[in-house]
């Protein structure tokens, strides 16, 4: 039996993998930051800040996880350009803490994302492989490109470059809870329309990591879902899914979005190479199919 560590469980794909995998047979533990969550008692949880590199050694020696999953992440684009020195902190700093007091046989994998990308292919069609160069435009793929660097050099490693993903009834922040939350309450809702990707269901990228995992897979996967959109053609697809007011979606450009941190216009991932190993990956139709009866326990924000 394998122990494994997933560190941000309580996080929106820290959770869901930990959901998962605690279905399994394996030994299970998960990390939270700074305050339990009052839904989460499991003694298989434990407080961990992944800055501290005492807090990393003290729970690796305790407990000598055959296998790490780093979810933790400071992730909110704008954030990480307005307050660098934090967001390398967490993301470049915090991740060589596990790397470092990681045993040499443990298996490592680190979540990426889509943003160590430029965008700029011609056409929101042309898509990113694992092997095209990166070139983030803003400081949170940055982050993510040096943790990316680090990763690699452990042998024993796995990189999973996702695009946006989405959910419900776990993490508010994320962009569809945000969306749903405004069409309850009515509201208008701005989205760019000239950014695309290819989003990704959280319970869906949550079984093909662990998919991965169980292959014994090393290297770089790039994850996400079958459709390639943009925000404001995802929002216009969920509002007529939930048979909301499609009026109250607003389309911008990103020269409105008026954001301190640039982001990449066509930057949806190649999923070819994880799709070989047998994953299924979905539409959004398919993916709103399955969240559908979320849709009653989302609360408001």
């Amino acid at each position: 039996m394998e122990t494994i560590l997933i560190c941000g469980a309580t996080g929106q794909l820290g959770s869901a993998l930990y959901d998962q995998l605690r279905n399994a047979s394996d030994k299970v533990y998960g990390t939270f930051k700074s305050q339990r969550p009052e839904n989460l008692i499991n003694k298989d949880l434990f407080q961990l800040d992944i800055q501290n590199e005492e807090q990393v050694q003290a729970l690796l020696e305790k407990i000598k996880p055959d296998i790490i999953i780093n979810t933790v992440a400071m992730t909110h684009v704008d954030n990480c350009e307005l307050n660098q020195t934090e967001a390398y902190s967490i993301n470049v700093i915090g991740n060589r803490n596990l790397l470092k007091y990681s045993a040499p046989t443990t298996k490592f994998i680190f979540i990426s994302t889509y943003y160590v990308f430029e965008g700029a292919k011609e056409k929101p069609t042309e898509t990113y492989c694992e092997s095209d160069p990166v070139h983030p435009l803003n400081y949170y793929g940055k982050t993510k490109q040096l943790a990316e660097e680090d990763t690699i050099k452990k042998e024993n490693s796995l990189i999973i470059r996702t695009s946006k993903i989405y959910s419900l009834g776990r993490d508010q922040r994320n962009f569809l809870a945000r969306l749903y939350s405004t069409l309850q309450q009515q509201q208008t809702s701005a989205q760019v329309d000239d950014q695309y990707t290819n989003p990704i269901m959280v319970e869906t990228l949550a079984s093909s990591i662990i998919t991965l995992i169980t292959k014994h897979k090393k290297g770089i996967y790039h994850i996400g879902g079958k459709d390639i959109v943009s925000n404001y053609q995802f929002a216009i697809a969920f509002a007529d899914f939930c048979n909301k007011e499609q009026e109250l979606i607003i389309k911008i450009d990103s020269s409105q979005s008026q954001q301190p941190a640039l982001r990449p216009k066509n930057c949806s991932l190649d999923i070819t190479k994880v799709e070989k190993e047998g994953i299924e990956l979905l539409t959004l139709t398919e993916s709103f199919q399955r969240i559908k009866p979320n849709l009653n326990k989302q609360r408001k924000i």
